[in-house]
């Protein structure tokens, strides 16, 4: 067959493009404004709060060092220091995992599909991939290779394609697709997007986990009280840094979510520029079949993998199986591309509007019917190609092999395989699908719904048996079974019940309608009437569903009265099978509802980060409720004797081999509640879907029995002897649908609190942690004071004002004063308030001292003392300096005499700064630089009134 070309391969573009159909639209550049600002300002937090905390932790470790109080410096400087580690951590750990089911191709091994993207790439006038890649799932889109320089640099972007997508698509819709992805390609808001992925791994790693610092204040806030409480105070501030940064970084997603939806509507229009409105659209309805395909034949593969046995082609098996569910749910256009109108095509709608969404603010994606709106505002004609997207792909058997090898070895990397052909794959998909409850004749009856979940007891599985009937009218009944009705009142009964679950959702304010305005049949209805539209709904729901429990009791009615007909045996027989199907599908639905509610309840009592006493004891009376039915079905186990058909399909020779092992798992107690929440999910799953699957092995073995037992009585035949009945535990639990346990549908206000759920909650969790996090920002920004020595050389006293502080100092005298770093402002006065002098000083270092020689009138001196040996004086003039720091032992005071010293050495020295005292003369002789003696005199010549004595207080001996 000659391959065809390129011109064959490309369908045709629409006609008459508005040449600004796919310009961005007000909404898109206001978003992107918003999402580019809120980046902005979470990131300056961000690295803001790391910067300062840093900086905080630098001149505290240095000022201690250089200071004259190193352990007390050091001290101050752990906080800041701890939270600068706990910021800065987030930046070192992000990461871009490659994912490794990918499968690169090139031009030389595609040489048609290049063509074909590179085209559409051309034609939407966005840059052409810089890499393709294939992969297994039901996907396409636009990704990049991720580093730091990235962050600063556009990366080049690739593009996958999906095989699982491939599979369903026409050339038409794959052509839609791809362009779709090429309008990603051409938006420049992409890179908010790349920075808002590293800004999520970093907010992760700094909000939600829990790492080195949780456990050691955790174990910190365990100690005795009097060090316990610097626990607490440390995890109020954790707790307030990331309440903080959260707040900050929810509404980045929000407006990150705002505009990935105003990118999606526009890529659209980019795809309806080269395609038509219509392709992508069923591009899009094929999605979930496809899905839906797809996950069910990944789990056969995967199922045979876990036997050593390797599929080689997932995808003929994702096409198989899609034809089994157009044929189950009997819907031939299920995943087909959907029938256009010939007329009106424009306002022609493949999707429906839906009751009721998820709030908006969490979607990345417009709901379908929005986007199917959007393509089709100005609707663009094209002509469909119903050609498989298949025809772009050179080899399609073994790219095809590849892929799925490649996706088969990354779920389980390692082990011995052997390959599957795989017509027995398929033959084995032939089998699963042609199960009796899959048969097209019960009308869907048995597809995804129990029959018995809604009977209490066996009893009320079937109607009055009592009558005897004639085989006659027994056939009659028989004949009467599943009519065309039936697929009506299954479907009407799955939609009001998807319909009041809806406008439950809406009534609770778990969904929300879509505009804001709840539309419901064609009316508009005002949330205040919501209530009896709910039970108007509900009373039709409750109708459809009689009506269809109905014809469930008369199908096992009529055959149990077939059975009658055969003898006892198979009536007792045919009666145990239900009672088999009752119990496993209670127990199994028991089970389930209580794993899931110990899991909602769980959920709740850890959602604000600590479990209380009262939380613990609801969270174990759970525990206690999922125990009991659990430890019974156990227990039971023994009386469960399965008939010969049950056993083949569970391939077992009896229940308890099933249910195997010894039940080892124990009561829950206060002491081991944390150990049992871990390992009672495996126990209880396990054991619901052993249940469950007995549960689904007994109808199909009900089914064929009622065929048989049909087919005898109808033809007049002898059966044979009826098989063995079934027997279960004379009393269990039964569960009807409606008697789920009753779970909380909101959080309490602390917890909403703690979460930040809605705006009132969110707003005043971040007033809260504002107001503990801010004043301790300040506090540890004035952390670290100085301790500042006043001496007055003068022969008046002087008051001396640093600050917002005033002392008074005696001639010849010294004070001391705390000041904080930075720069302080000094101002000497005599009493009577004549000006002495005033300037501005830095004070650099904290835990460091700081000598302010009034006027610059003393000279200062530093010298050593020695305590057990003689060591000499050393002494160091310092000239008569107006401002100076030191770090000398002992400033502007006397040494002590004696001095306790370790018993190993023989003796220490001090230092000592001293401010000598004396007239003018007495000073000449320590101080060399001409403009300090030049103001020593001038300052003694103008204030000192007097001689003074030559004592003074820190004068040297």
């Amino acid at each position: 067959m000659p391959i065809a070309t390129q011109a064959e391969l490309y369908p045709p573009n629409p006609r008459e493009v508005p040449p600004d159909l796919t310009a961005p639209t007000p909404a898109y550049e206001r978003r992107a404004w918003l999402a580019f600002g809120g980046l902005v300002v979470f990131v300056g937090l961000y690295l803001g709060l790391t910067v300062y905390l840093g900086w905080l932790s630098f001149r505290l470790i240095y000022d201690a060092v250089t200071g004259g109080s190193a352990f007390f410096g050091l001290l101050a400087a752990a906080l800041p220091a701890l939270f600068f580690g706990f910021l800065v951590r987030g930046l070192f750990l992000v990461k871009h995992r490659r994912d490794e089911s990918l499968v690169e191709v090139t031009p030389d091994d595609q040489p048609e599909l290049f063509r074909f993207v590179h085209r559409i790439a051309d034609e939407t006038g966005a840059p052409r991939p810089h890499r393709v890649f294939l992969s297994a799932r039901v996907n396409a889109a636009v990704f990049y290779d991720l580093s730091f320089w990235n962050l600063i640099w556009p990366s080049r972007k690739n593009l996958e394609i999906g095989l699982g997508l491939v599979e369903v698509l026409s050339l038409d819709e794959i052509k839609a697709v791809v362009a779709h992805e090429f309008g990603h390609f051409a938006q420049r808001t992409m890179a908010v997007g790349r920075w808002v992925y590293i800004a999520h791994q970093i907010a992760g790693h700094v909000i939600v986990s829990r790492g080195w610092l949780d456990r050691m204040l955790h174990g910190l806030s365990g100690f005795d009280i009097r060090i316990a409480w610097i626990g607490w105070i440390l995890r109020l501030l954790v707790w307030a840094l990331r309440a903080v940064l959260d707040t900050f970084f929810l509404l980045v997603i929000h407006a990150h979510s705002a505009l990935s939806r105003e990118m999606e509507l526009q890529a659209d229009l980019v795809a309806v520029s080269v395609s038509g409105s219509d392709s992508l659209i069923h591009a899009l309805h094929k999605l979930g079949a496809a899905d839906d395909a797809w996950d069910r034949a990944s789990r056969l593969a995967i199922g045979e993998l876990g036997r050593k046995r390797q599929v080689d082609d997932l995808f003929t098996l994702q096409r198989h199986i899609l034809e089994h569910l157009r044929a189950i749910l009997d819907d031939a256009a299920f995943g087909e591309t959907p029938a256009r109108p010939e007329r009106q095509r424009e306002g022609h709608r493949v999707f429906d509007q839906e009751l009721a969404l998820p709030p908006r603010m969490w979607w990345t994606h417009p709901p379908s019917r929005e986007r199917e709106d959007n393509a089709k505002r100005i609707y663009l004609d094209s002509k469909l190609d119903p050609r498989p997207a298949w025809a772009l792909f050179t080899d399609a058997p073994g790219l095809r092999r590849r892929v799925t090898e490649r996706f088969l070895e990354t779920v389980i990397p390692e082990g011995e395989r052997a390959p599957v052909p795989i017509e027995e794959v398929l033959a084995k998909v032939d089998e699963d699908y042609g199960r009796p409850m899959l048969d097209r004749r019960y009308r869907g009856a048995y597809l995804g719904r129990s029959v018995v979940e809604s009977a209490r007891g066996v009893r009320d599985c079937f109607d009055d048996c009592d009558e005897e009937l004639d085989r006659d009218e027994v056939i009659a009944r028989l004949d009467a079974l599943y009519p065309e009705q039936l697929v009506h009142d299954l479907e009407s009964f799955k939609d009001l019940t998807r319909e009041k679950q809806m406008l439950t959702a809406l009534q609770d304010g778990v969904l929300d309608a879509p505009g804001g305005v709840i539309h419901h049949r064609g009316a508009e209805i005002p949330k205040k009437k919501l209530a009896a539209v709910v039970e108007s709904v509900e009373e039709e729901r409750r109708e459809a569903e009689a009506r269809v429990v109905a014809h469930d009791r008369a199908a096992r009615t009529a055959h149990r009265l077939a059975a009658r007909q055969l003898g006892p045996a198979w009536e007792d027989h045919h009666v145990s099978l239900v009672r088999l199907l009752h119990y496993a599908d209670h127990t199994s639905a028991n089970l389930a509802d209580g794993a899931d509610y110990l899991h909602h309840v769980f959920s709740i009592v850890i959602v604000d980060g600590h479990v209380s006493g009262s939380e613990r004891r609801r969270l174990r009376s759970a525990a206690e409720d999922l125990y009991a039915p659990l430890e019974r079905a156990f227990a039971e186990r023994d009386q469960v004797v399965l008939p010969d058909a049950v056993l083949e399909r569970l391939e077992v020779e009896g229940w308890s081999q099933r249910l195997d092992g010894p039940f080892e798992l124990p009561p829950p107690t206060e002491s081991n509640l944390g150990d049992w929440l871990q390992a009672s999910d495996s126990w209880a799953l396990g054991a619901s879907d052993a249940f469950r699957h007995l549960a689904g092995v007994t109808l199909e073995a009900l089914l064929e029995v009622e065929e048989r037992i049909a087919a005898a009585v109808r033809e007049g035949d002898d059966p044979g002897p009826a098989p063995a009945a079934a027997l279960v535990p004379p009393e269990y639990r039964s569960f009807v649908v409606g008697e789920e346990r009753e779970r909380q549908k909101k959080l309490g206000w602390w917890e909403r609190f703690v979460i930040a759920d809605g705006w009132v909650p969110g707003t005043a969790r971040f007033a809260v942690a504002s107001a503990v996090l801010v004043p301790a920002l300040m506090l540890g920004g004035s952390t670290g004071g100085a301790t500042l020595h006043v001496h007055n050389g003068l022969g008046v006293g002087v008051v001396v004002q640093v600050g917002e502080e005033q002392r008074f100092v005696l001639p010849h005298a010294s004070q001391r004063l705390d000041v904080d770093t930075g720069e302080v402002t000094l101002e000497a006065r005599t009493r009577s308030g004549e000006l002495v002098e005033r300037f501005d000083a830095d004070v650099d270092h904290a835990f460091r001292d700081y000598v302010y020689n009034v006027a610059g009138a003393s000279a200062l001196v530093e010298w050593t003392v020695s305590y057990g040996y003689d060591v000499p004086a050393n002494e160091v003039a310092l000239g008569a300096p107006r401002w100076s720091d030191t770090s000398v032992d002992f400033v502007l005071q006397e040494p002590p005499s004696q001095l306790r010293v370790s018993s190993r050495s023989s003796g220490t020295t001090r230092d000592v700064l001293t401010a000598i005292e004396g007239d003018a003369s007495t000073h000449m002789q320590y101080v060399e630089d001409e403009a300090e003696r030049r103001a020593l005199v001038e300052a003694h010549l103008r204030w000192t009134r007097r001689a003074r004595p030559s004592w003074a207080r820190g004068s040297r001996t």
